[in-house]
């Protein structure tokens, strides 16, 4: 006999199987969309509890006596419990933030190049040697201690070395040559004044900075606006060495002699006026040329005249071949000074040896300052060229046209050449030799005032005045040949 319970029954069944059916379907669906992503995925497990209640109806019929029929219904629920673990795989989109640290080398800046023009070949080569070396000593302080030009981001000098073969016309050329070939946003140079006149006018054309070291009047006379001199020139260390004969010393006599070089005739004509100024009495003068291979003639008329002091314009060769020429046909006078700027004191010392005793110059600077920039300089020389080395004026009068130069540089804050020119109309500084501000003509008005006075005592140079930089006092009158 079919009840109608087992209708519900069946019923129940059919509708769990269409439930299985259906989740079946979802879990299928999953895994088709597991198969089917990328593999960089992430997998979801979803596990999902269903809960189906149905409500079953069973109808029984008894038999209690014949003929009657009871019919009893009974109803209860049915709870059907499903769990279905689901496993969906599905991308997930992660978004990370990546932080790198990237160190990017900057590019350096473009050096600064720089003319540095010399004799380096000829009868000035010595000279003119000295002169770069200080430049050089001074870029390796710029360059290695400060680490570059601090105002221009670190940027390196450049030193363009041109030999002028001491030759005016070569030295012209190599100007134009350094401005227009090699780029250079300044010029220092060139020792001799026949050389640095051509040469600073070649500049000038150009609107480029010429810082001079040498010392003719001319150089700072022209009107020009790109031409600068740090160091005394001829004119302050001439009148001093007349000064020196006849304020400081006392004498009442001399004897001017001069080479015949542009800077020589400056000199001699300088000494001639000065002396008639102050009444200092010039019982003979006389040119003479610097490669003349004997001065006697001239030193015997100096003998005879009986001078108190020679005034003497010379470069180096011609200057200690005077003073050797002086022992030897025994011309005695109370003293023989050098105008400074011709004569290197350090060589004319190598070179006249005791010969060169007492004899005084006139000049920039010496070796024994006690000037926390000229100790700064000479250490630096000492490192660069031995510890035994010490610079001369040579090397000293460059050193100081680079330090103004530079300087000039950073406060311009550009390689612009017409900007230097302006930052150098507008220096001042305090350099080895004293302060530095140029006058409207390119010169530095404190020229008298920082030159130096040296004389050799005990075979050295050492400083006799100005007062506030003396070492050691002055020795005149200097003893007879016959004595020493």
């Amino acid at each position: 006999m079919k009840h109608k319970s087992d209708a519900a029954i069946t019923k129940v069944e059919t509708g769990l199987v269409i439930l299985v059916i259906i989740l079946a379907v979802v879990a299928g669906v999953g895994y088709w969309q597991a198969a089917t992503v990328a593999p960089v995925t992430t997998t979801v497990t979803s596990v999902q509890t269903r809960t189906a209640t149905v409500t079953q109806t069973m109808t029984t019929t008894v038999s209690l006596a014949p003929g009657a029929t009871a019919t009893v219904t009974v109803t209860q629920p049915v709870t059907t419990t499903a769990t279905v673990t689901q496993t969906v795989t599905q991308p997930v989109t992660t978004t990370a933030t990546v932080t790198q640290t990237v160190t990017a080398t900057a590019k350096p800046p473009e050096p600064i190049k720089i003319g540095v023009l010399f004799p380096l070949t000829g009868a000035a080569a010595p000279m003119g040697e000295g002169h770069v070396k200080g430049i050089q000593v001074y870029a390796d302080i710029v360059n290695n201690v400060w680490g570059g030009i601090p105002t221009l981001g670190g940027a390196k000098i450049e030193l363009v070395i041109a030999d002028t073969t001491t030759d005016p016309k070569v030295a012209a050329s190599e100007a134009e040559r350094l401005i227009t070939k090699e780029k250079v946003v300044a010029i220092l140079g060139a020792y001799r004044s026949a050389d640095t006149l051509p040469a600073s006018e070649v500049a000038e054309r150009y609107g480029i900075p010429f810082v001079a070291s040498a010392g003719h009047p001319l150089i700072t006379g022209r009107g020009f606006k790109y031409v600068f001199r740090a160091h005394p020139p001829v004119v302050p260390t001439t009148n001093w060495a007349v000064d020196l004969v006849k304020n400081v010393l006392g004498y009442s006599t001399a004897a001017v002699l001069c080479e015949n070089s542009a800077m020589g005739q400056s000199m001699y004509n300088m000494s001639l006026a000065r002396a008639k100024a102050l009444g200092l009495t010039i019982v003979h003068s006389e040119l003479y040329s610097s490669a003349a291979p004997d001065l006697s003639p001239m030193l015997l008329k100096v003998k005879a005249a009986k001078p108190d002091a020679i005034i003497a314009g010379s470069y180096l060769t011609d200057a200690v071949l005077m003073v050797k020429q002086l022992r030897e046909y025994d011309v005695n006078v109370k003293a023989v000074v050098f105008i400074g700027g011709g004569v290197p004191p350090e060589k004319f010392l190598e070179l006249a040896g005791k010969d060169g005793e007492y004899v005084i110059i006139t000049g920039l600077w010496n070796s024994d300052s006690k000037r926390p920039s000229s100790i700064e300089f000479i250490d630096a020389w000492k490192k660069k060229f031995g510890a035994e080395s010490l610079p001369d004026q040579m090397a000293a009068e460059a050193y100081e046209s680079a330090v103004v130069l530079v300087d000039a540089i950073m406060r311009a804050r550009s390689t612009d050449p017409k900007a230097i020119r302006d930052a150098l109309a507008k220096t001042q500084l305090i350099s080895i030799s004293g302060p530095i501000e140029f006058d409207e003509r390119g010169e530095n008005k404190y020229g008298y005032a920082n030159t130096h006075i040296l004389q050799v005592q005990g075979g050295k140079w050492v400083t006799v005045l100005p007062a506030e930089a003396a070492t050691a006092t002055l020795i005149a009158p200097m003893p007879p040949w016959s004595a020493r």
